[in-house]
């Protein structure tokens, strides 16, 4: 994803190699070495520039008995950086596992994906920073090249620097409210509370004394951009104000009108209005002053761009060429250029002075962000939530790109060796990740519309990707080249789900009304499954372990076919109507299949139907499961960011991750059952490390007899969760029996922390949140304890248990 710094190698200081990886540098050669801390590479190396002159082997006029110098010197540079390219394979990956531990969460081990791109991303007033606000984040970039420098962790909403360069202001997870970081550390420096509704714009004035915001309260506000303290609040819109500019010189501020298709030119002292722009037809929803602010250039619904002289509000010029909205706007620091980007997925760059066109930056979606660097020529694009592009204005080249920052949560896929995830996205595209460095390895194109599902054949050879809306087609690719092996047609409406039997032999794709299924190998047609008068929405699928069922999910139902004869076999209901049943697995022995819908996981026999067990969500809504490799523990993630872990042989909880901002989509474990993949909504993959959860369960807990949950076979103390916790955590348990029960809370020393007096409670299973012991960390005089390892016991009639807990402050 960026290009990283190689530790000394042969006695070369940090900065002296670099090595591009896994961003897309446009320039002469894919890897390129440098002899300094600017990456200067030499072009002569090479190249004839000059004639050579007779009897000699290059344009050096020197020769010596041993051949010539430059000969030698050239030779000696060539082994030189094939030696550095050699050593810099093996390090450079140690730098992109950094970046993926950066702020993990508690119990993850490492993060893949940068999350979704929010809003506008700007330069440091130097050029030499990049500020990309994200959904987990806002990440501090080298505006060269692209390398991360910094994480400051939380949900971020739009950027912008003071004029020193020291502080960053951000919208934060309260829409409401703005906060000032240092953009050097990101310690918070102020936090500026006034609005009543979500933020929509902000900008420092040019003395960086002062900060204006607007949003959905109508109001554009005014603050000390040191103390945080509001200094006036203006009214006057009716509507959204979206967009904010300051003049050059600070005496005047610029908002856009989304009642009237106006733009505002106020007074910055007294709000007071002194010009009205009036000329576009639709909502203006971008705005930008010119370096020596005679100029305001605005864009708008309308899909034009609009120069007006904002000393009369005279309409200078009209910039005809985009097909849909103009989202954002900016000028070059010479004033001679001006980019404007769009919702058609195009960058235009306009010429000022002769009012003319110049050049078309494409992208394949539409444009949320742009930004002219100090240089000027050196323009960032940032097209709607995924990749970063840097771009040379005067030859309309790419610079540089950092590819896809998040990825889909929905669309994505783990191979089964658990090194790669496929993920796939609305720009048609799919990309493969390395698991272990969070790179970039490749990306496939050629769907005609958005990816809506993938998978990978058991053995790992094989990516199949289904087709959204306008596509329709399942495709098969390579997954070590990369190559489209074969395109499969017959569905008429977007491909939902596709899942491989085991032998990989077998492709099932599900759509709206029907469910095909294709011979993987020969990449032909082997049946359909019409299902016209369910009208099923086809949320999930699955074969069986033997290969002998398929099961498919709709609106509330799990669904099994007989896979060789398409013969409807069952249909397992239980889970409500019309609330859909989101994930379906069958355990690694296919004796049992789990669902889950709403806040619970329904556990079935997966050869009478019956239903086993039901797996508590703890009133959060749960959106997918995976069995663990030995069946033994079942994970689901909820659409609230967390991940339970449940025992699927008590049906105990036994432990959960939080981490995720938003639904957690697909899950995945590894071979080994100890780490655990989840893909996000906010576009990353966390992994979560297991283990300990696998030891305390075969360490501790009783094995029953049989599959019965209707009633205890023996009294339980089961782990805490979660575990490690700060500061609250619930201890569950079982009764065979009626008991009066009772929690000893101990630190590692032995002195009593807390007492729970829980009563007499009758047979049965504590385990969920609202039925399980609860402690708030605290001890019997309402103190938080330290953290550090404490033990819990549990005393119910004759029994008692002790259990091992961790509090992480």
């Amino acid at each position: 994803m960026a290009i990283r710094r190689s530790p000394a190698i042969g006695g070369l200081s940090p900065a002296c190699v670099y090595l591009s990886v896994g961003i897309t540098n446009r320039t002469d050669a894919d890897v390129s070495f440098s002899t300094g801390r600017r990456g200067l590479t030499s072009p002569g190396f090479g190249r004839a520039s000059k004639a050579r002159l007779p009897g000699s082997c290059c344009v050096c006029p020197i020769t010596t008995k041993r051949g010539c110098p430059m000969k030698t010197f050239k030779r000696t540079v060539r082994c030189f950086k094939a030696i550095a390219f050699i050593s810099l394979l093996s390090v450079s990956s140690l730098f992109a596992e950094n970046v993926t531990r950066w702020h993990l969460p508690e119990g993850a081990t490492a993060r893949i994906g940068r999350g979704w791109i929010n809003d506008n991303v700007t330069f440091s007033p130097d050029g030499t920073r990049l500020a990309v606000p994200s959904s987990i984040g806002m990440w501090i970039y080298d505006a060269r090249t692209l390398e991360p420098l910094k994480l400051f962790t939380g949900v971020h909403y739009g950027s912008a620097f003071s004029p020193d360069g020291q502080t960053l202001a951000s919208i934060t997870e309260e829409e409401t409210r703005l906060r000032l970081f240092d953009s050097f550390t990101g310690q918070q420096k102020a936090i500026l509370i006034g609005h009543t509704r979500r933020i929509q714009s902000f900008v420092f004035s040019p003395d960086g004394h002062t900060l204006i915001s607007g949003g959905y309260d109508d109001t554009v506000r005014m603050w000390d951009a040191v103390t945080g303290q509001l200094q006036a609040t203006f009214v006057g819109h009716t509507d959204n104000v979206s967009r904010l500019a300051f003049s050059p010189d600070g005496s005047t501020f610029a908002s856009n009108g989304w009642e009237d298709n106006t733009i505002r030119l106020r007074d910055a002292v007294t709000g007071h209005v002194i010009l009205r722009l009036t000329g576009h037809t639709k909502h203006v929803t971008a705005i930008a002053y010119s370096i020596d602010g005679r100029t305001l250039a605005s864009g708008g619904f309308d899909n034009t761009v609009r120069l007006w002289d904002t000393t009369t509000g005279e309409q200078l010029a009209v910039f005809i060429g985009h097909t849909r909205r103009v989202d954002a706007l900016a000028f070059s620091n010479d004033a001679r250029t001006l980019a404007s980007a769009s919702w058609d997925g195009t960058v235009c760059l306009w010429d000022v002075p002769t009012r003319s066109y110049r050049a078309t930056l494409e992208h394949s979606r539409g444009i949320m962000s742009i930004a002219f660097n100090t240089d000027g020529r050196t323009l960032v694009s940032v097209p709607w939530a995924s990749t970063v592009h840097l771009w040379d204005t005067v030859t309309g080249q790419e610079k540089a790109r950092l590819e896809a920052h998040a990825l889909s949560g929905e669309e994505l896929a783990f191979s089964p060796n658990g090194q790669t995830v496929a993920s796939g996205d609305e720009d048609r595209r799919i990309r493969l990740w390395d698991m272990r460095t969070g790179e970039l390895k490749a990306t496939l194109a050629g769907h005609a519309g958005p990816v809506s599902s993938i998978a990978f054949s058991p053995d790992g050879l094989t990516i199949a990707s289904g087709g959204g809306f306008g596509d329709n087609i399942v495709r098969l690719w390579n997954a070590e080249t990369g190559y489209l092996k074969t395109a499969l047609t017959g569905h008429t409406r977007g491909v939902l789900k596709l899942a491989f039997s085991p032998d990989g032999k077998t492709l099932a794709s599900a759509s709206r009304l029907k469910i095909c299924l294709w011979d993987a190998i020969a990449g032909h047609h082997k049946r359909t499954f019409l299902i016209i008068e369910r009208a099923s929405q086809f949320l999930s699928l699955a074969f069986s372990p033997d290969g002998k069922t398929l099961a498919g999910t709709d609106t509330g139902d799990v669904l099994l076919w007989n896979a060789d004869t398409g013969q409807l076999k069952t249909t397992l209901t239980g889970h409500a109507r019309g609330r859909g049943v989101s994930s379906i697995a069958f355990s690694p022995n296919g004796d049992i299949l789990a669902s889950v819908s709403l806040d619970e996981v329904l556990l079935w026999d997966a050869r009478t139907g019956l239903r086993k067990a039901v797996l508590s969500g703890e009133k959060e809504v749960l959106s997918s499961l995976a069995f663990g490799p030995r069946g033994r523990i079942i994970a689901s993630g909820s659409t609230e960011g967390t991940v339970f872990l449940w025992d699927t042989q008590t049906g105990a909880p036994i432990g959960s991750f939080t981490g995720h901002i938003g639904s957690v989509g697909p899950l995945r474990f590894r071979s080994d059952g100890r780490s655990l993949a989840s893909a996000g909504a906010e576009g990353v993959v966390l992994l979560w490390d297991v283990s300990h959860h696998l030891q305390e369960l075969h360490a501790t807990l009783p094995a029953p007899t049989q599959h019965d949950f209707g009633g205890m076979q023996a009294t339980a103390l089961l782990p805490n969760y979660p575990n490690p916790f700060n500061p609250e955590t619930w201890l569950p348990y079982q009764l065979a029996k009626p008991a009066a029960v009772t929690v000893h809370i101990h630190a590692a020393t032995g002195a009593l922390i807390r007492t729970l007096s829980l009563g007499y409670q009758p047979a049965g299973q504590y385990q969920r949140r609202h039925r399980a012991a609860y402690w708030d960390g605290k001890n019997e005089v309402g103190e938080l304890v330290a953290s550090g390892v404490y033990f819990y016991t549990l005393t119910a009639g004759e029994f008692t248990a002790t259990r091992k807990m961790l509090i992480r402050q």
